[in-house]
């Protein structure tokens, strides 16, 4: 792509995707028109419910990111914990201490308030989350437990719980692993095994608490793709069997909120816009692609959330990137800041308007051929490196 020329003109201005997506607010020097095309195609291509419908929860919600993946990483887990901790924002009249009241109406104004549900008298863990992600994950999920305060399994293992591991080589050792482990250790090609998490999520689900796990979807220093599909057919009945596949949150007495007690987050930062195509290219010539990732996006019905990086795949000058989710997991923003005339739902606040208009000047360009094409160059390139690396070896 010619970026030289053909995003130029842009460069000349101040482009600023500020709030919602869905809104465009009073900033009108946005590229939300194209950011829009951009998230319905992606929701396409991840098998989402789509266009958008504020109405319709199972139809999806998501943004342009600033950033790259961590920043759809991050949100994902604020999002998580606020959902899995009883968190509910409401509508409420209070006084408005800003105005002079000339009614009594004029005295009470509505404005959302962050209302945080009581625990259930029976489990005293029902909003205490705890967060699961392979010895493979990339190291911004480090960084996000820490930054938005979610206990890891291994936190509260070694906290409430040090010689309980379920994992009998762990166990032994009188100790947690702190992150779940990959097939084959750290030698291994980076895939999570399931059979671990599944021992470690049933260990903290028996005890009441809600779960959060991230899978990676093309790991970053090995490729590896979790199997995601297998990992959730493993894990759905633990969720039955715990009750945390439906849940009503009581907020307010007599009130109710009906939730999962579970969020799964995919990591598709390397792989999630890339291995779309793969599958593509494999339905159509399975000798020439004899394998593909396995399944990972919204066809999955317990998947929550997904991010990408669009700098890695379809290619950008500049750090870019999707998260989707649906938006009946949408917790309403906390507020509408009146100058900007948008909902505050995103992680920024002024979100970068040139990364939708990168990403939209590709894809309008790139027809599904095109894109099995390159993948398939993509491949083909990756075996030749391979081949000759061990030639050389």
């Amino acid at each position: 792509m010619d970026y030289e020329h053909d995003i130029a003109p842009y460069l000349n201005m101040h482009v600023n995707n500020v709030g919602d997506s869905f809104v465009d607010g009073g900033l009108t020097t946005n590229s939300k028109l194209m950011e829009r095309a951009v998230l319905d195609y992606y929701a396409s291509l991840w098998n989402a419910k789509w266009p958008h419908d504020k109405r319709d929860g199972e139809t999806y919600w998501g943004f342009s990111l600033t950033m790259g993946s961590t920043e759809a990483n991050m949100y994902a887990m604020w999002n998580a914990r606020d959902y899995l901790d009883g968190k509910v924002l409401l509508w409420e009249e209070t006084p408005d201490r800003h105005i002079i009241p000339s009614t009594a109406a004029d005295l009470l104004r509505p404005r959302l308030v962050l209302r945080q549900a009581p625990l259930p008298m029976c489990n005293p863990n029902a909003y205490t989350p705890v967060a699961f992600y392979s010895e493979d994950t990339h190291y911004s999920f480090a960084k996000a437990m820490r930054l938005i305060a979610i206990k890891t399994f291994y936190e509260l293992g070694m906290e409430r719980y040090p010689k309980d591991c379920p994992l009998p080589e762990w166990r032994a050792k009188g100790r947690w692993p702190e992150e779940v482990p990959s097939e084959g250790g750290g030698g291994g090609e980076g895939m999570i095994d399931i059979t671990a998490l599944k021992a470690l999520v049933e260990f903290f689900a028996a005890k009441g608490y809600p779960i959060l796990v991230s899978f990676n979807y093309g790991s970053t220093f090995k490729g590896a793709y979790d199997n995601v599909q297998e990992a959730g057919k493993q894990l759905m009945p633990i969720m039955k069997r715990y009750h945390l596949d439906e849940r009503l949150v009581e907020y307010s007495p007599g009130l109710f909120d009906k939730r999962t007690g579970f969020w799964i987050h995919v990591d598709g930062a390397l792989g999630a816009a890339y291995m779309p195509f793969i599958e593509m290219a494999h339905e159509r010539d399975p000798k020439l692609i004899p394998e593909t990732g396995p399944v990972f996006d919204f066809l999955l019905p317990f998947v929550h959330s997904i991010s990408m990086s669009g700098h890695k795949w379809v290619g950008s000058p500049m750090p870019c990137g999707i998260f989707m989710s649906k938006t009946k997991y949408q917790l309403s923003p906390p507020s509408r800041p009146e100058y900007v005339g948008s909902p505050d739902t995103t992680f920024a606040g002024s979100r970068n308007g040139l990364s939708p208009i990168i990403l939209w000047h590709q894809l309008s360009q790139l027809s599904n051929e095109d894109q099995m094409k390159k993948a398939k160059a993509n491949e083909a390139m990756a075996q030749y490196a391979y081949h000759k690396l061990r030639g050389l070896e």
